[in-house]
């Protein structure tokens, strides 16, 4: 892994090939989905942002503990309201976005161009959680928040006391399946 990110996809990331990955991460992409992972639900201090550029690649950036040097590749489609932003549960990724954008002074975040898997399931009358729609649709198992937090302990770990690749996992887990079950709702 590169200094900060973490990568799934057809590629083995390495420092040499991270530059034509991070500058794909513009308005020619078209779609992209997005993900924040948070310490928790009401405390929004930003972990990570993942972006999946499609079904089986996405890219997640280490925002705390250690912050990558490459946050502000993500300003090519964040920012950009020519470029499809796929979320689930939007409205809590676009204020953790805009308060990250907001601190590192990027453009605004772009509130237009957003497609919400969770209100697309739930106006479908499906079950709305990101976990049973990839159950549901996809036929796969994705890591859940209480998954994550537990690991393999009976007890509650803080998110910071996560190692920040058990984090950055479950990020491009909700990404790419974000990515793979937009179509199947659209």
């Amino acid at each position: 892994m590169t200094e900060g990110i973490a990568y799934t996809g057809p590629l083995t990331l390495t420092n040499e090939n991270l530059p034509s990955v991070l500058a794909r991460l513009d308005s020619s992409i078209g779609m992209v989905s997005c993900d924040t992972e948070t310490i928790s639900v009401k405390d929004k201090t930003c972990l990570g942002i993942g972006v999946a550029l499609s079904e089986d690649e996405a890219i997640y950036f280490q925002v705390l503990p250690d912050m990558s040097p490459h946050i502000d590749a993500l300003v090519g489609v964040l920012c950009n309201e020519t470029v499809l932003k796929v979320m689930h549960n939007a409205l809590f990724d676009l204020e953790v976005l805009s308060i990250v954008g907001f601190i590192w002074e990027w453009a605004p975040i772009d509130l237009i161009n957003i497609a919400d898997t969770s209100s697309m399931a739930r106006v479908q009358g499906m079950q709305a959680g990101l976990h049973d729609l990839s159950l549901n649709l996809l036929d796969w198992y994705i890591m859940t928040y209480e998954e994550l937090i537990y690991g393999d302990r009976d007890k509650k770990r803080h998110p910071l006391d996560i190692p920040w690749e058990e984090v950055a996992n479950k990020c491009l887990q909700d990404c790419l399946a974000t990515y793979r079950i937009h179509p199947l709702l659209w």
